[in-house]
């Protein structure tokens, strides 16, 4: 499905990943039928800023260090699915009409709720990068609301919440969580308008003078075309990640 109520149209999926190239379901939105774009900036100029992402979750459990990605980007592992139908399928709630269903429990102008699990051992596929060896589940459950709001100051923005939980008999334990980025930016990418891509982290204490004086620390990734695709029809802003909550007081965070 896609969200569509602010200047980003973000595709999210119920297996892990988001944007649509690592879709299992295709790219046709179940809940309006339309196509599903990766991430399109602003929405209706067919800039793309986004081939797809997906989460990676790894832990110790016992004595070996697993983990699970809903996408890797090379070998077309996929080691997060839903539950079997109707159990696995999205959730839609608009706050737009107080007078839907829908209604009940929104949060934003448009929430978009998956629930996926690393269990299915036997859909994950043969990850080569592995040692050949079939995937070993961590034994998660993954709970991805996203939000998105059509006015300012939110309407650049889609959250992602994501909420992890042991479904096994054995502890987990030095957890990490990942976001992987597959980030193509272009117009026209099967004319290969991403391959001039650039992109960077910045991790720094940001200061604003005058009179509200403040000190923010940021981790954001980003990515931009490197000459905006001026001639192919227009590429100039630039998408990032950032993580902005954490259960934890301190956050470690590490970019490649």
């Amino acid at each position: 499905a896609a969200h569509r109520v602010n200047k980003m149209t973000l595709g999210v999926s119920n297996n892990g990943t988001f944007g649509s190239g690592f879709s299992a379901a295709g790219t046709t939105d179940c809940f309006t039928g339309e196509p599903v774009p990766g991430c399109e900036y602003p929405a209706g100029s067919n800039a793309e800023y986004l081939f797809a992402g997906a989460l990676w979750f790894g832990a110790v459990v016992g004595r070996d260090t697993l983990v699970s990605t809903g996408a890797e980007g090379w070998f077309a592992v996929n080691e997060f699915h839903p539950y079997e139908a109707p159990g696995g399928n999205m959730i839609r709630r608009p706050t737009l009409d107080p007078y839907s269903p829908e209604y009940t429990d929104a949060v934003s102008h448009m929430d978009l709720i998956a629930v996926f699990t690393d269990t299915f051992v036997t859909l994950a596929g043969i990850d080569p990068g592995n040692g050949g060896r079939p995937h070993v589940p961590l034994n998660i459950e993954v709970t991805r609301s996203t939000y998105s709001w059509g006015f300012m100051p939110a309407e650049d923005i889609v959250l992602m919440d994501y909420r992890i939980r042991n479904i096994g008999q054995q502890a987990l334990s030095d957890a990490y969580v990942g976001i992987y980025v597959d980030g193509d930016v272009c117009v026209d990418c099967n004319s290969g308008g991403y391959q001039d891509d650039i992109s960077g982290f910045i991790d720094k204490s940001l200061w604003q003078s005058g009179t509200c004086e403040f000190q923010e620390d940021v981790a954001i990734a980003w990515i931009a075309d490197n000459d905006g695709d001026l001639a192919a029809g227009a590429v100039p802003n630039v998408t990032a990640t950032s993580v902005v909550r954490t259960p934890l007081d301190s956050l470690t965070v590490n970019y490649n």
